[in-house]
């Protein structure tokens, strides 16, 4: 009897809510294991980001508890920098409903639970039977990157690419059903993303979108059917208006704020790289792309540590003993460093070669397949320069964007949804007598395996300058043991592709039934992956948030030095802890790390600060003007104006005090008008330059006698207040990062001109008399944003539950006329 007659069992054909509740399950399996120590333990990672985010946002958390306002601003880190634009309201969305469920159990759990699902959903969309969408669902949550992500705490990132299979999904039921519940399902699925702010992921979104529906639309004009074709293009515009109104907080305050960031393109025109990234409006093309995927590490895509996976790896072989359990440098591929396995493993990738050749002749197959190729093109990045740089100089948003290897995790998701086809085609009846398919991908596969073992011996297991880093005797270890570790990656791809290629075969001619099949593909996914995403998940630290902040931010004798220090100054950390936040948990920082800066302080570090003489380089007139008074080095800096206050064994540094560092605001007898801050900034490195007595502006200038007292007398996230008493008019400079877009200065209750002065600060002109001038930080664009976001998503779920209510609504008989 043919197949095309065999009678599916009960278990093939469950109904939605049978095949959705098993799927649940066999989901949540790896998850809990994975997560056992997050749920019951009640550990949390603590990557370097997460770290960092706690020692810079502390003491505006603690004082948002103490006010109950919001802070705008964060005054601890970068001489303060706008905050406004990374605050997402909570509303009644679904990112909002996540989030209170974090508070019972960890909330990326709950996250990959959705992404998961939301891959079963969209493969059950397309046809593909529950059991083999279940098996790619269960792949897409071991992605190995996730780990990664979580590891370094880009967990925007991460919430973004878990929402990707519901946007694709819920434009594909716009396209198909064209009804305004669908309207407001992709609208609320859609702002969900954008809602991350993380807009990188926002354009891959977009990217794929256009890939695979942009045709099937225009095909409606083409057919002239114009009717149809306004229909969905109307709907997918008010789709797109509304997911605007619901993001309007962030999104409007992200597009306001990004000009005056390091991703706004708007740095100092100073070197070839500033000019790069003027013309580009966002970063530099050389900043862009140094992380770029090189051709030779696709492999890497099949077989995790071919190129010798992470830069930092746990030795688990055999050869060296010795080195059993220690980290070493294994990554030898072309980027700076990786802390991340870019892999899909071998398995998925021959099911989704199966789907592209059974399925060729659908048009999404066909879509999938050339946007797969083309985010692998794209993610070469300066490998493949012409294509990088269309994108880059004439794409909106896309000079913003680093680190062009990002974009293969959109290939995985591509090719994780092909090997659904792959799948239904292995699980489709037919003449298998004359089908030599699966048997040459399989048997491909193993062969292609066995030429990489075999010249295994030819690759140089070297990253590019490690011949001259390291002496001959390490370099030959380092060597034996890349090389071990790739014969391991390539021997499980063999065994794992051997014993899948037989089970396929097997249920081909008939000695195995599909119910076996099914489990042996789902346990040998889950082991392929499992195995590669257990690695990432062991280079995770975990503990306690509370135990580790404790640990961290433990007292010392300069951390308590800092903490009884008087308010209105800050601290310079040199040397390797300058991109640290870490001493932003006690006092105000000159230096920090954030991804995205305002670019007036990313200039002042490029040209400014360290334009001096000394060890460390330090222009130490710049120093004084941003307060420096605190000094944090790890080694002797010889100065008479420093004073040695405490020292920190553990960590191996010293506490200085600065004598010459100016207040927070002092008066100063002359403002000197130049033609450009490129102006400013080669008079601010000459040695003659004194700020306490000269300042630069673009827009104004003046003489002043100086005389007179400012005094410090308040500051929060959002205000500063001073008191003030002259006897007649004088210009004000004010050590705060100079930003237009919200701080408000009055005078007594009057409105006075915030005028930006040395490039990067603020001044005030004072009328002559006491009184008390108040700084505030009250940008529009956050009011706003959150009245449009609230008004966005109430039309969004008068859509959604309005459409479905007229759907659902039986039509009466038409009347009839005698």
């Amino acid at each position: 009897m043919s197949d095309k007659n065999v009678q599916p069992a009960a278990w093939e054909v469950l109904s939605g809510k049978k095949s959705l509740l098993a799927a649940v399950i066999i989901l949540l399996i790896p998850l809990i294991i994975l997560y056992a120590e997050y749920i019951f333990n009640n550990v949390r990672p603590l990557g370097v980001d997460s770290v960092a985010s706690v020692a810079s946002t502390r003491n505006y958390l603690e004082w948002e508890k103490e006010s109950g306002e919001r802070a705008l601003w964060n005054p601890s880190f970068f001489c303060g920098m706008p905050t406004y634009h990374r605050i997402t309201p909570p509303l009644l969305h679904p990112d909002t409903l996540v989030k209170f469920l974090g508070k019972f159990t960890y909330l990326y759990f709950w996250y990959f639970l959705l992404g998961g699902l939301g891959m079963f959903a969209l493969l059950i969309s397309r046809k593909i039977p529950w059991y083999a969408a279940v098996i790619v669902a269960l792949g897409f949550i071991l992605l190995p990157h996730w780990q990664s992500l979580i590891h370094v705490g880009h967990y925007s990132k991460l919430r973004a690419f878990m929402v990707m299979p519901w946007l694709i999904l819920s434009f594909q039921l716009l396209v198909d059903k064209r009804k305004w519940y669908t309207v407001g399902v992709f609208a609320l699925i859609f702002s969900w993303m954008v809602r991350t702010q993380h807009i990188q992921v926002v354009f891959y979104g977009i990217l794929i979108l256009l890939f695979l529906y942009l045709i099937p639309v225009l095909r409606l004009l083409f057919r002239k059917e114009y009717r149809l074709f306004g229909d969905l293009s109307l709907k997918i515009v008010v789709a797109v208006i509304l997911t605007v109104l619901v993001s309007a907080q962030p999104f409007i305050s992200l597009h306001e704020y990004t000009p005056h960031s390091t991703r706004g393109g708007n740095p100092l025109q100073i070197g070839q790289e500033q000019a790069s990234a003027t013309r580009a409006k966002g970063v530099s093309l050389d900043y862009a792309t140094r992380w770029s995927l090189a051709p030779k590490e696709i492999l890497n895509f099949f077989f995790p540590r071919f190129f010798g996976g992470m830069s930092s790896e746990k030795y688990d072989g055999n050869a060296y003993p010795r080195l059993k359990g220690q980290n070493l440098p294994g990554y030898w591929g072309d980027m700076p460093f990786t802390q991340s396995y870019d892999s899909m493993g071998f398995l998925l990738f021959l099911l989704a070669l199966i789907g592209i050749i059974r399925y060729y002749k659908l048009g999404q197959v066909k879509s999938l397949t050339i946007f797969a190729v083309f985010t692998v093109l794209l993610g070469f990045g300066h490998h493949l320069m012409p294509l990088y740089k269309l994108f880059f100089y004439y794409f909106p948003y896309f000079s913003k964007f680093r680190v062009p290897v990002m974009i293969i995790n959109m290939t995985f998701i591509t090719l994780l949804v092909l090997a659904g086809y792959g799948l239904k085609a292995l699980f489709t009846p037919r003449d298998h007598e004359k089908d030599y398919l699966e048997p040459l991908v399989f048997g491909g596969g193993v062969a292609f395996i066995l030429l990489l073992l075999l010249f295994r011996g030819q690759f140089s297991y070297m990253a590019p300058g490690e011949a001259t880093r390291y002496p001959g005797e390490t370099l030959g270890i380092l060597k034996a043991v890349r090389k071990e570790m790739l014969t391991g990656e390539l021997l499980r791809a063999l065994w794992i592709t051997v014993i899948a290629g037989s089970a396929v075969m097997a249920y081909r001619f008939k000695k195995l039934a599909k119910f076996p099949l099914a489990l042996i593909l789902l346990g040998l996914v889950s082991v392929e992956l499992g195995i590669i995403t257990g690695k990432a998940y062991d280079q995770i630290p975990l503990g306690n948030e509370k135990v580790m902040e404790r640990r961290q931010f433990s007292d010392t004798d300069i951390t308590r030095t800092l903490e009884k220090a008087p308010d209105g100054y800050r601290a310079l950390v040199v040397g390797q802890g300058f991109q640290n936040n870490h001493y932003a948990y006690w006092y105000p920082l000159i230096n920090g790390y954030s991804a995205i800066k305002l670019q007036t302080i990313q200039d002042a570090v490029d040209h400014l600060l360290f334009e001096g003489s000394g060890p460390a380089r330090l222009n130490w007139n710049v120093v004084n003007m941003l307060n420096g008074r605190y000094i944090i080095a790890s080694g002797q800096l010889e100065h008479a104006f420093l004073k040695p206050l405490a020292v920190d064994q553990s960590r191996k540094e010293i506490l200085y005090e600065n004598s010459r560092a100016l207040p927070k605001a002092w008066l100063i007898q002359r403002l000197e008008r130049i033609d450009s801050w490129e102006e400013a900034v080669r008079n601010m490195n000459g040695g003659d330059f004194n700020p306490a007595a000269v300042a630069y502006a673009l827009d104004t200038e003046g003489d002043y006698s100086g005389d007179g007292t400012v005094r410090l007398e308040s500051q929060t996230p959002n205000s500063l207040t001073f008191s003030v008493n002259i006897a007649e008019k004088q210009f004000m400079v004010i050590s705060e990062m100079f930003y237009n877009k919200g701080w408000i200065a009055e005078y007594q209750g009057k409105p006075l001109p915030i005028y930006r002065v040395n490039y990067m600060l603020r001044g005030v002109e004072l009328p002559a008399g006491e009184g008390t001038l108040q700084l505030r930080f009250n940008p529009p664009a956050y009011r706003q944003g959150l009245v449009v976001s609230w008004i966005g998503v109430m039309i969004v779920w008068i859509l959604i539950g309005g459409g479905w209510w007229l759907e659902r609504k039986p039509h009466g008989e038409p009347e009839t006329h005698a």
